[in-house]
C-alpha cells in the first residue's frame, strides 16, 4: 500500500455543500450548568436495558461501588458523517478513497470545542468529574459510583443474578439529562453490567477422523503443500486433519498474492479482544510456521486477562498470522462490558494505526437495544470508514436465530441478527463448510450440531444502498417489518461475504491457556470452528490486498456488491447449497441460492479476481522492439534491456513474471533473455528448430515458460506440457502464445 490521496477539507466540505447534506455552522453553545434562569427542561435519552430471559432480582448494589462509564456525544453534523463515509468508500464518487487523515476526524466531524465544554460543564453540574474527552470527541468517560450515578441521571440500578450465575446490575430507567443536551449527547453508557459480548468462535477437539488433510479431502497420510502457498506448517499442524493455513490459502487463492509478493508487509492488522492470550502459544504457532509477525498488546480502559476468551483472542491472532506472514498484528483488549466494547473501538479508530480491523465479538441485536451501545458503535464504524479503515465481523455462530443459546434455556429461536454485524458500515463474515480446497473450493452452508452461520434481517438498520446485486431482495425473505423501513424499503441483510466456519473439519491452531480446555485437559494442538476464524482469515487477505494497493481499500462493501453484480468481475465463490436454520424452527430460512443469500451472502472469496475488484491490481505495459529495446507504460518498471546490444536473432516475444517485478525476452531462435526478478530456466539458443520462435507466455502457477514456434511446437522451461502443432499440417503459421 502506498501512501495515501489526500484531500483538504475545504474541498470535502465545498462538495458536500453542494451536495446539500451538511451544514458546517458551529453548534450553539448550550447554557451551562447552573447558569441563572429558569430551571432547565429534563429529558430521558435513549432507554432503559433489556433485562436477559431468566435473569433473578436481587438486591440494590452498594452505594459506593465503582462504576466506569462513557458519555457518547455526538458527531456535529451526522448527517454530513454518514455521507462522507459512504462517498469515500463508493466506486466512481469523486472522493472515492479520499480518505481523512490521522487526526483529521475531531475537526472535520467531531463536535464542536463550544459543544464540548457545555457537555462537560453539565455533567459536572450534575455532580459528575469528566475526564479526558476522547481524541476524536466523540466520548467523555467518567467514574463515579453508584450512588451519584443514580442521583445524575433521576434513575434507579438494580441487581440480577444471571442464569450462568454471573451477577451484574442495570438502569430501571434511561438516564435523565437537560433538554438542552439531547442532540448532543447519544447515550450513557454503562449503566449496565449485565451485557456481555460474546467470543464467537469454540474447539471441537482433533477432527474427524486421523488422516491429514489433503488439498483433494482425507487419506493422505502427509498434507500436501500447494505450490506458492507462502508459510508451511509443522508436522504437529497438520496432524489433526483440520485445515492448515496453506491449505486456506490454496482454497480462497491467497497464495496468488503471495506469487505476487504480497505478503502483508508493511500492513497492520487490529484485533478487537475482550480477554488476554498467552504469548508462548503464538510463539509455538510462529515456530510451527516459521513466522515471526509483531505482535503489540494495546489495552484500553485497563485492558483484560487471561480467562474466559482467551481461546478466541489466541486463534484470532494466529488466524492472521498464518495468513498474512508479514503483516504487524495490534492486539486490543478491554474489560468485556458495554463500557468496554466502546472503548476498545475508540482506541482502534483514534489511534488509526491499522488499516485492516477484526472482531468475532457480539451480541443478539435485540439484547444490545436500550445500552447505548448501537449508536455509539455506528459513530465509530463511519470514523473508520471515513479514515480507511476496513472492519470485518463475524455474523455468529447461532444461524440465523442469532439470540438462542443452547445454554440458556429462555433463549428464544426466533429469526434475529447479531450486533455489531448488521451495523451499515462493517462486513459482515458468515459460515461454510468446506469439504475440498480445490480451488475452486466445494462448499456449502455451515449448520450442523455444533453451530451455524449467522445471517438474516436486522431488526434497527434499514438496507444501505450499496447493498444491491443479484438475490439480495428476495421474495417472502427480504422485509422492511423487523427495523421499520419506510414504504418500499427493506432491512439491512447480512452478512456480505463467508469463509469457512465448521469444525468438519475446522481450522488448526494451538491454545492451551483460559479456557483453551477440552475434557478439562489442555488442547494443544486442536480443531477450531466458528464465524470467528473466518473473519481473521477475510482481514488477512484484506492486508495482504493492501499492500498491492495506492489507498488502502478501506470499507469495502459498496465496492464488493458492484463487482459481484457482473459475472466478469464477480470476485466470489457462489454457495448455494444448505441453510443456516440452526434450530430447525423455521421453516430452513434461510436458504443459500444463486447470487446473494442470508446464509452466505455474497460467497467467498477468490482473492485474486478480489484484489482486482478493490481496483489494487497494479496495471501497466511494456513494448519490446525487435532489437531488445525495452518501452515501459502504467505502473510496469524498466529492469533491463537487450537495446544496443549485439543478437544473434531478433527479439519475438515477451513475458512478465507472476507479479510484474521482471520479464523475459524470447528470439527467434529460441534464446532467453531475463530481467529484473524473471529466472532462467533454459532456452533453445544454439539448438536446431524446425521452425523459428513466435512467441512466449509466463505460467502464473509455477513461474515458469514456454515458447511457441510458428509450425506450433511447443517448448516448456518449469512449466508443464500439455500438448503442441508440431509435425501437423496447420491451415497458417502460429503466431502467438497466451497462458490461461
Amino acid at each position: 500500500m502506498k501512501p495515501g490521496r489526500t484531500t483538504s477539507w475545504s474541498s470535502i466540505s465545498a462538495w458536500l455543500a453542494i451536495l446539500g447534506a451538511v451544514t458546517l455552522a458551529v453548534m450553539a453553545v448550550v447554557p451551562a450548568a447552573g447558569a441563572s434562569g429558569p430551571a432547565q427542561a429534563m429529558i430521558r435519552v435513549g432507554s432503559a436495558p433489556r433485562i436477559p430471559a431468566g435473569a433473578t432480582p436481587l438486591a440494590t448494589p452498594a452505594a459506593s461501588q465503582t462504576l466506569n462509564l462513557l458519555v457518547m456525544v455526538a458527531p456535529r453534523d451526522p448527517a454530513a458523517l454518514a455521507t462522507f463515509a459512504t462517498e469515500v468508500s463508493t466506486p466512481g464518487s469523486p472522493l472515492y478513497h479520499h480518505y481523512l487523515q490521522q487526526g483529521e476526524f475531531a475537526t472535520v466531524f467531531g463536535p464542536s470545542s463550544a459543544t464540548l465544554s457545555a457537555v462537560r460543564s453539565q455533567l459536572r453540574g450534575l455532580g459528575l468529574v469528566p475526564g479526558n474527552t476522547w481524541p476524536d470527541g466523540l466520548a467523555i468517560p467518567v467514574t463515579t459510583t453508584v450512588s451519584k450515578a443514580e442521583s445524575a441521571f433521576r434513575t434507579t440500578l438494580r441487581s440480577y443474578k444471571l442464569s450462568n450465575g454471573q451477577v451484574g446490575f442495570a438502569n430501571t430507567t434511561a438516564p435523565l439529562l437537560p433538554a438542552s443536551l439531547a442532540n448532543s449527547i447519544q447515550s450513557v453508557v454503562g449503566l449496565d453490567t449485565l451485557a456481555h459480548l460474546q467470543p464467537l468462535g469454540a474447539s471441537a477437539g482433533p477432527a474427524p477422523g486421523s488422516a491429514a488433510r489433503t488439498s483433494s479431502g482425507h487419506g493422505q497420510s502427509v498434507a500436501l503443500e500447494p505450490a506458492a502457498s507462502g508459510p508451511v506448517p509443522c508436522s504437529q499442524a497438520s496432524s489433526y486433519g483440520s485445515y492448515t493455513a496453506n491449505l486456506l490459502a490454496s482454497a480462497y487463492r491467497i497464495n496468488s498474492l503471495y506469487q505476487a509478493g504480497y505478503t502483508g508487509s508493511g500492513q497492520t492488522v487490529a484485533l478487537f479482544e475482550l480477554s488476554a492470550y498467552s504469548s508462548s502459544d503464538i510463539s509455538v504457532y510462529q515456530r510451527c510456521y516459521g513466522i515471526s509477525e509483531s505482535i503489540t498488546n494495546v489495552p484500553e480502559a485497563g485492558g483484560n486477562s487471561i480467562g474466559p476468551g482467551t481461546l478466541e483472542a489466541t486463534s484470532d491472532i494466529e488466524d492472521v498470522a498464518g495468513l498474512a506472514p508479514n503483516a504487524s498484528i495490534r492486539v486490543y483488549e478491554a474489560p468485556n462490558t458495554v463500557a468496554g466494547d466502546l472503548a476498545n473501538w475508540g482506541g482502534i479508530v483514534n489511534q488509526d494505526a491499522a488499516k485492516v480491523v477484526s472482531t468475532s465479538w457480539g451480541m443478539c441485536e435485540a439484547n444490545a437495544a436500550g445500552l447505548g451501545l448501537i449508536s455509539g458503535e455506528n459513530t465509530l464504524f463511519q470514523q473508520a470508514a471515513a479514515q480507511g479503515q476496513t472492519v470485518v465481523v463475524a455474523a455468529g455462530d447461532s444461524g440465523s436465530e442469532a439470540c438462542y443459546s443452547s445454554s440458556n434455556p429462555g433463549s428464544t429461536s426466533q429469526l434475529a441478527v447479531q450486533d455489531p454485524v448488521s451495523q451499515p458500515f462493517v462486513t459482515g463474515v458468515g459460515g461454510t463448510q468446506l469439504t475440498a480446497v480445490g480451488p475452486p473450493p466445494t462448499e456449502n452452508v455451515w449448520n450442523d450440531s455444533n453451530g451455524a452461520g449467522g445471517g438474516g434481517v436486522s431488526s434497527r438498520w434499514t438496507m444501505p444502498a450499496w447493498q444491491k446485486g443479484p438475490g439480495v431482495i428476495e421474495s417472502g425473505l427480504s422485509s422492511g417489518g423487523p427495523c421499520s423501513a419506510p414504504a418500499g424499503q427493506y432491512c439491512r441483510e447480512v452478512p456480505d461475504v463467508s469463509a469457512l466456519a465448521s469444525g468438519s473439519p475446522g481450522y488448526a491452531f494451538y491454545c492451551t491457556a483460559g479456557d483453551c480446555t477440552q475434557n478439562s485437559r489442555p488442547i494443544d494442538w486442536g480443531n477450531f470452528y466458528g464465524t470467528s476464524f473466518a473473519t481473521p482469515l477475510w482481514a488477512a487477505m484484506l492486508a495482504d490486498i493492501n499492500q498491492s494497493c495506492a489507498t488502502p481499500v478501506g470499507f469495502i462493501n459498496p465496492a464488493i456488491y458492484k463487482a459481484a453484480s457482473s459475472p466478469r468481475t464477480n470476485p466470489f465463490n457462489d454457495i448455494t447449497v444448505g441453510n443456516n436454520d440452526f434450530t430447525g424452527t423455521n421453516s430452513g430460512d434461510y436458504p443459500a441460492g444463486p447470487g446473494y443469500d442470508m446464509a452466505s451472502g455474497l460467497g467467498t472469496p477468490n482473492a485474486h479476481l478480489l484484489q482486482a475488484a478493490l481496483g489494487c491490481h497494479p496495471t501497466g505495459y511494456w513494448f519490446v522492439a525487435s532489437d531488445g529495446g525495452i518501452f515501459s507504460f502504467g505502473n510496469a518498471n524498466f529492469y533491463g534491456s537487450m537495446g544496443g546490444k549485439r543478437l544473434n536473432a531478433p527479439i519475438v516475444g515477451m513475458a512478465a513474471t507472476p507479479n510484474g517485478k521482471g520479464y523475459w525476452f524470447v528470439a527467434s531462435d529460441g534464446g532467453i533473455f531475463s530481467f529484473g526478478n524473471a529466472p532462467f530456466y533454459g532456452s533453445m539458443g544454439g539448438r536446431r528448430l524446425n521452425a523459428g520462435i513466435v512467441g512466449m507466455a509466463a505460467d502464473p502457477t509455477t513461474g515458469g515458460y514456454w515458447f511457441v514456434a510458428s509450425d506450433g511446437g511447443i517448448f516448456g522451461f518449469n512449466a508443464p506440457f500439455y500438448v503442441s502443432m508440431g509435425a501437423k499440417r496447420l491451415n497458417a503459421g502460429v503466431v502467438g502464445m497466451a497462458s490461461s
